[in-house]
């Protein structure tokens, strides 16, 4: 089968003979796009402002603030099966084509001259030397690869129809009872907004619903296409599609792999990499249908996925998408080797949240009335999904953390941090052997100094938590001092190394060869170190892999 073209056709081809051919057959189609979505009470009126070239949405606002609630419906699920996809082999055989819009400046893209790093770069899948380039740019087709963002994520997503966009089943926020959170697309994003608008998703068409670690199988099928609220490739244009042929394993190194990386710059600009060689392909059977692990050596991080892997084609009008980077990263990492899920939680409410700023000055801030009802809420939905594959729960021993992790978990914790019955939470079920430990790890504390991120000595903490004096008693006793000679702290870089190293030792040390999944239980600035990128909202959980690199260094992807 013939191959895509390389860079110096592409430029050949999209000055010259792709203008006459699409401007003889497609012509522009306008759209009114939403640049502000929100769901706002009855109760505000708001009001548009124009003062100096910018324009702003004013509501009154009282002591509680504005009620936002959820920006966006929740999308329909369906999941596809063999009975509901029979479809004759001429069916599918049928790679639909690209849409390229008549007024559309085309390739190649602009690279983002004043492009600094949002973050130190420290990529967790990179070989040899970062290739990737960051770009701004609306022309065809880099305006049809987007941001996704649910309530817990940020990936990377490309039109492939009208209404339609692919993305990484592993990127939906799945819930437990099946359904899907709010997902939206954005189109051309960069910096903080995207020029046509951000669209949300009315259903999702998913093979699998894929969260945490893995399989090959469920690799080859984490994909899903997101069905639009408006037909916004009527306007900006979409990928084709193209089955990927065996002959060019190996032999092809012009595929172009982009997407929003979280390491380079925090899912906000998009980057892309040229000249990508898919180095192997193994395919796998799912109700009757085939789906392919594609691997590779190329530079793929967090943030990334999903975004397309595609070639273009003499003749055709636009590219046509291969793969995405899922598929591609998790057959071709070799010398990685994947130890453990880990499960990476935010705490709960705090106290020093609902007093801005003063809030703030409260020392070692405990969780709210809310925050004990929100962590009890969490357990019950990370257990419901986990309940016998968690061995240890990690902790910061900040007070509010300790709350969250007691309030969550009480009922699976091991025997002897049960809480006792007279402080009127009773005794779960375990027993000595069969129960989760929970440890105390002080690099797990919030990064600044502020007073309600400070943490409190240990005899206060066995005071107020006597089931865990034996955890607590291993703290160093000044272990809540982050600054100075006295700070038992290691420098950042070495903070998130002992992490990830204490995060190992967990799933080593498990006795059961079923219970290897960690829980961490930390704030929002220790997130952000371990996994540039990504948000997690208060008592609400992420699922990662904790991956030794062929270098021997963790990661959490």
């Amino acid at each position: 089968m013939d191959s895509p073209l390389n860079n110096e056709q592409l430029a050949e081809h999209y000055s010259q003979g792709v203008s006459a051919k699409r401007s003889a057959t497609t012509t522009d189609k306008p759209i009114q796009v939403s640049l502000l979505n929100i769901q706002l009470g009855k109760e505000y009126e708001p009001k548009l402002l124009r003062e100096n070239g910018r324009v702003m949405v004013i509501v009154e606002a009282g002591a509680n603030g504005v009620d936002l609630a959820h920006e966006y419906p929740k999308p329909e699920v369906v999941l596809a099966d063999k009975a509901a996809t029979q479809v004759d082999e001429a069916a599918k055989a049928q790679e639909p084509d690209p849409f390229f819009p008549a007024g559309a400046a085309a390739f190649p893209a602009a690279k983002d001259e004043e492009f600094h790093a949002l973050v130190k770069n420290r990529p967790s899948v990179i070989f040899g030397r970062d290739d990737r380039i960051v770009y701004q740019d609306t022309s065809f087709p880099w305006r049809c690869i987007g941001k996704i963002q649910t309530a817990v994520s940020r990936s990377s997503g490309c039109m492939i129809g009208p209404r339609h966009v692919l993305t990484a089943s592993h990127c939906v926020n799945w819930a437990a009872d099946g359904s899907a959170g709010w997902i939206t697309f954005s189109p051309g994003y960069y910096n903080g907004a995207g020029p046509w608008g951000t669209f949300y998703a009315t259903k999702i068409y998913s093979w699998m619903k894929n969260t945490g670690s893995l399989s090959d199988q469920q690799t080859a099928f984490d994909y899903v296409v997101l069905v639009l609220d408006q037909r916004i490739g009527d306007t900006i244009g979409y990928y084709g599609g193209r089955n990927f042929d065996n002959s060019w394993v190996n032999t092809v190194s012009n595929w172009v792999n982009a997407g929003y990386p979280g390491d380079l710059t925090s899912t906000e600009r998009p980057a892309y990499q040229n000249s990508v060689k898919i180095t192997s392909k193994q395919d796998f059977n799912f109700n009757g249908h085939t789906g392919s692990v594609l691997g590779h050596f190329n530079d793929i991080t967090a943030g990334m996925s999903e975004g397309p892997v595609f070639g273009t084609w003499a003749g055709d009008v636009g590219p046509r998408v291969v793969g995405h980077t899922p598929v591609v990263l998790n057959g071709a990492v070799e010398g990685h080797t994947r130890l453990c899920k880990v499960h990476l939680v935010r705490h709960a409410e705090g106290v020093h949240t609902l007093f801005p700023p003063d809030g703030r000055n409260i020392l070692d801030a405990q969780l709210s009335q809310r925050g004990h009802d929100s962590a009890e809420d969490l357990g019950r939905r990370l257990i419901s999904e986990h309940s016998n594959t968690i061995c240890t729960i990690i902790c910061s021993p900040l007070r509010r953390t300790i709350q969250t992790s007691l309030d969550a978990f009480h009922r699976a914790l091991h025997t002897k941090y049960y809480y006792p019955l007279n402080l009127g939470r009773g005794v779960g079920n375990g027993d000595a052997d069969g129960g989760v430990r929970i440890v105390l790890d002080a690099n797990l504390q919030e990064i600044d100094d502020l007073p309600c991120n400070t943490g409190s000595p240990r005899q206060e903490l066995i005071d107020q938590f006597p089931e865990l004096q034996d955890e607590i008693s291993l703290l160093h006793p000044r272990w809540y001092v982050k600054s100075g000679p006295d700070s038992p702290l290691p420098p950042r870089a070495q903070r998130k190394e002992q992490i990830l190293k204490r995060l190992e030792q967990a799933f080593l040390e498990s006795n059961d060869s079923k219970k290897t999944e960690v829980v961490v239980v930390t704030h929002g600035g220790v997130i952000d170190m371990l996994v540039r990128g990504i948000n997690i909202d208060v008592a609400q959980w992420k699922t990662f892999n904790l991956v030794r690199m062929s270098s021997g260094q963790f990661e959490l992807e």
